[in-house]
């Protein structure tokens, strides 16, 4: 029995909407964003909610001891990107938790969608290997998918996972 986990459907005028609106956000975040290597992301100190409490403290204290900041330590810069930072990761968090969601949703849709073409495709074959000629050349299309077990010369296709 086929499962029916997700039924939704997301309307054209949906879709564009959302490619609008994902449109403007890019249009407002790409200029303010960055992309590093593997090995940047790799060799840079990293900021993250254990982090930043410190950060926060170190600002206070530039502002009230400026004298321990060192000479080489931009303090403008520092405020301008422990800014950019808390202001970014509100955004982080809601696009994250969206893609979670538009990954599960696809996966979740994708295996129901395939679970229900392995199905036709059962019953296909099924109608195939019983002569019935409609169902042939329908199943000899599908077969490719399901080549079979290398070496055994099998162009018919198996049974699908």
């Amino acid at each position: 029995m086929q499962k029916n986990l997700i039924s939704a459907v997301l309307t054209a005028d949906e879709r564009g909407k959302v490619m609008d609106a994902l449109a403007a956000i890019t249009a407002i975040l790409q200029p303010k964003l960055l992309g590093l290597t593997l090995e940047e992301r790799a060799s840079i100190s990293k900021m993250n909610d254990k982090t930043l409490p410190f950060g926060l403290k170190v600002s206070s204290y530039c502002v009230s001891n400026p004298e321990f900041a060192p000479l080489y330590m931009d303090k403008v810069e520092f405020e301008r990107d422990l800014a950019l930072y808390q202001e970014l990761k509100p955004i982080a968090d809601i696009v994250s938790q969206l893609n979670s969601d538009l990954d599960d949703t696809m996966m979740l849709s994708g295996s129901e969608a395939y679970e229900a073409s392995r199905y036709y495709y059962n019953g296909v074959k099924y109608a195939a290997k019983n002569g019935n000629a409609k169902a042939k050349p329908i199943y000899a299309d599908l077969a490719k998918r399901f080549p079979g077990p290398k070496g055994r010369g099998n162009n018919e296709g198996t049974q699908p996972e």
